[in-house]
């Protein structure tokens, strides 16, 4: 083949990073010559029949013996792929060691006053609460998170607290 009807050198040149080509809009769209449309019929996969046919470029991975290159490269139908199986995985490395269960009966509890720590300290060092988040943490630490909704939405003399009230006081 000459070099002005060298279909690799022509697609490479006009689609150089082309995966995929369709026949209805792209090979008409961008006027493909006849001998680079052979050549994809030839070479190429068959895909689907969509827009008169979608074609994919035939890729296989081939590695060198340095582990830090791999290249695709072009392959056909002839050419043999080696396949090397996966180095073995190491162990993985040993669990954490799991923290104490503040729900086994064996649990050194002290009794604390999470309301003021929560006031003082924050959920966060350094970012201390106002009394009505310190309490609502409190409470959601303590019975659990229905609890502390329910708290949030009650106001002091029982009745409900609306959404807008309650974020404006819980933010």
């Amino acid at each position: 083949m000459s070099s002005t009807n060298d279909p690799e050198k022509w697609l490479d040149e006009k689609f150089p990073k082309c995966k995929q080509i369709d026949v209805g809009w792209t090979m008409e769209r961008y006027e493909f010559p006849e001998y680079v449309r052979q050549f994809i019929f030839e070479k190429w996969d068959k895909v689907n029949d969509q827009n008169g046919g979608t074609y994919r470029k035939p890729w296989t991975m081939s590695s060198t013996n340095d582990p830090k290159t791999t290249t695709l490269q072009r392959c056909n139908a002839e050419d043999t792929v080696e396949y090397t199986p996966p180095r073995a995985k190491s162990a993985p490395p040993p669990a954490p060691a799991k923290p104490p269960n503040p729900n086994d009966a064996n649990f050194p509890m002290e009794p604390r006053n999470l309301e003021k720590e929560f006031q003082e300290k924050g959920l966060v060092a350094g970012c201390p609460m106002d009394a009505a988040n310190a309490k609502a943490a409190a409470i959601m630490v303590t019975e659990g998170a229905e609890a502390a909704v329910k708290h949030m939405f009650t106001k002091p003399d029982g009745s409900s607290r609306s959404y807008s009230d309650m974020r404006e006081l819980y933010g």
